[in-house]
């Protein structure tokens, strides 16, 4: 019932093995690295996957290998629901995944939460995983990562109340020494999710050494998150809005620095210096003009601007 082939298997007796495990005679066909990608037998319904993998792609190769519905079941129905019917009362209604070696636990396969979420952090796309698990029934998937999104919002933006309003409150001495910067903190954005096929890429030397001269370790962000970093520092520079190195120490006596020009943070830090770096009624933050709205996304923002690219 079982029979194996490898990449030395002579091909008359490797077609001869597959037409018999197609047709069933062979229930269990072992195999290193020659069935994993582009295998196509519909009629596969259970993968024992005994191979590690660190790919996340090629963990979904190896799990689609079962994924494919019966032989011409559903390509003359165009309706979905349909389609899902058929396929729930065909001979295959699923496929079995049995994973020996954790890749489960590493990776995931696509969902209808990864097709919608794809502006959506990976934190409200978990959120609107486990409601749709926990309800039992049917769940418009759009929807509820648009709440979890909303929500995770909220929580962010009331956490930086509290924490600028603990900041207004505090008052100490300050022993100044060199530490790196938190970029995300200092421009209060986001970093961005990395996808599938930015995750080998690392940031340029030249973009790592602007990245350094800000006091920005370079080796603690992705390379989508490096380039949303250099993004909004040229997108500051060209608005004249303060810099990453004035928004950190600023933000640290509780000044909002998201629309704060380059010249009001400078008045600030020397009132700042002035009074022994302390915050007092007499260091006020100047009025802030509103902000115009950046019609560049961070990714076409970096690509027109960086000298980098």
């Amino acid at each position: 019932m079982a029979d194996w082939i490898c990449g030395t298997t002579n091909k008359d007796d490797r077609r001869d093995k597959l037409m018999r495990f197609k047709s069933g005679e062979i229930q269990v066909m072992c195999n290193c690295g020659v069935l994993t990608e582009g295998f196509d037998d519909p009629g596969t319904s259970v993968i024992l996957m005994g191979r590690p993998t660190k790919s996340r792609s090629l963990y979904a190769q190896m799990a689609g290998r079962g994924t494919r519905p019966v032989d011409g079941l559903v390509d003359p129905i165009e309706a979905a629901g349909d389609r899902v019917m058929a396929i729930a009362g065909s001979t295959k209604p699923s496929c079995l995944i049995v994973d020996f070696v954790g890749n489960s636990g590493k990776h995931k396969l696509m969902s209808s939460a990864d097709i919608l979420g794809g502006k959506v952090l990976d934190e409200a796309i978990n959120r609107a995983i486990l409601k749709a698990k926990q309800s039992g029934g049917a769940v418009r998937m759009d929807a509820a990562l648009s709440e979890e999104e909303e929500k995770r919002r909220q929580e962010q933006e009331e956490a930086r109340k509290r924490n600028e309003a603990r900041k207004a409150n505090l008052v100490a001495k300050v022993r100044f020494s060199q530490k790196e910067i938190n970029p995300f903190d200092a421009f209060d954005i986001q970093p961005v999710k990395a996808r599938g096929w930015d995750s080998e890429k690392v940031l340029s030397e030249k973009q790592a050494q602007l990245l350094l001269k800000q006091g920005i370790n370079p080796d603690k962000l992705s390379y989508v998150e490096g380039r949303q970093v250099i993004s909004e520092m040229f997108r500051r520079w060209d608005k004249k809005l303060c810099t990453v190195k004035q928004a950190s120490l600023l933000k640290r006596y509780g000044y909002d620095t998201r629309n704060m020009g380059l010249k009001q943070a400078s008045e600030i830090i020397t009132a700042l210096r002035n009074s022994n770096w302390k915050k007092s009624s007499a260091v006020q933050q100047p009025v802030a003009a509103a902000a115009t709205e950046d019609s560049h996304s961070n990714d076409s923002y970096a690509d027109e601007q960086s000298p980098f690219k």
